[in-house]
């Protein structure tokens, strides 16, 4: 079983927006390294930043050393934006929220130890402690990732894509997937054979019923299920299930998501 996080769920506590956490500090060592910028400000900056947020709150602290010029406000604000944060009835407003920066050079100790790539062997150098990392690699799928992790990150990125373009507007940003597959031991080899459960958790518009989600979601049920190779990996059998379990899921009512 796999379970993939919407971009705006709050995965450690209620009411804290933690899940935008990643993205800030992904954005902000875009400003460093050459991602999806395209240019590269400075490839030997070093980066030890960290995120924390509250209600309509936004605070990046850390340890860089670099000669880039990055504007951390302007990360933030563009960053919450992108994400769906753009009222404070979500829990924060990216124009209007309060944003603390409080970025330090690296420390001297930590600085001697990985830096020098110029002057030593690669053996020489050392690393930082920081990383983050997901189990292991399977021949499952193309992607080297179990087929639960694929297909709950595709569903999830589906639900973003149809909130994002109005097809489904009731959705608002907080919410995950899950998706449970039973596998077989065949020889050593674990092979799915069932899709057990695929559940979907939103938060939705106050306004909208239980029976327009319900019409919604059936009526955009292959919007949702992805057009993806690892889907070619599966049995007819399996994939018919798959949607079968999304057209003729059930809708529970548990109020706010909150």
């Amino acid at each position: 079983m796999y379970t993939y996080i919407l971009l705006l769920y709050p995965q450690i506590t209620r009411h804290f927006l933690v899940i935008c956490c990643t993205f800030f500090n992904t954005k902000t060592l875009d400003g460093y390294l050459p991602l999806h910028l395209g240019v590269s400000q400075d490839p030997d900056s070093k980066v030890a930043c960290e995120t924390c947020t509250k209600t309509n709150m936004v605070m990046v602290f850390g340890e860089i050393t670099t000669k880039a010029n990055v504007n951390y406000e302007k990360i933030v604000r563009d960053t919450c934006r992108g994400i769906g944060f753009t009222s404070a009835d979500v829990g924060l407003d990216a124009d209007n929220c309060k944003v603390l920066v409080n970025i330090e050079q690296q420390s001297p100790d930590i600085a001697q130890g990985v830096h020098g790539h110029l002057t030593k062997k690669p053996e020489e150098i050392g690393a930082g402690d920081q990383g983050h990392m997901f189990g292991y690699a399977t021949d499952e799928t193309p992607e080297l990732m179990p087929l639960t992790h694929v297909l709950a990150t595709k569903l999830g990125a589906k639900l973003t894509e149809v909130r994002k373009n109005m097809t489904c507007p009731w959705l608002r940003p907080d919410g995950k997937t899950q998706v449970t597959i039973e596998y077989k031991n065949d020889g050593g080899a674990m092979v799915p054979i069932r899709v057990h459960t695929v559940l979907i958790s939103t938060q939705h518009d106050e306004t909208v019923t239980n029976d327009q989600i319900a019409k919604d979601l059936k009526e955009h049920a292959n919007c949702l299920i992805p057009n993806h190779c690892a889907f070619a990996l599966l049995p007819n059998c399996l994939v018919k299930l798959l949607h079968s379990v999304l057209e003729h899921g059930h809708i529970l009512d548990f109020g706010k998501l909150a």
